[in-house]
């Protein structure tokens, strides 16, 4: 592996690479989560409370 090109890579760039990556996954996750509640069965109750989970 060639280690000089990470060395004449700015630590600047780096910064801004995983900045846009973490935005990009971020966006990626909440479209995830919008597909997969718009999905689900609507006749299925939201929320079953903290006494039902328990049992």
């Amino acid at each position: 592996m060639n280690l000089n090109l990470f060395d004449s890579f700015p630590i600047a760039g780096g910064y801004v690479g995983v900045s846009i990556l973490m935005l990009v996954f971020n966006e990626v996750g909440y479209q995830f989560g919008v597909h997969a509640r718009t999905s689900q069965d609507k006749e299925a109750p939201s929320s079953l409370g903290s006494m039902v989970g328990g049992c």
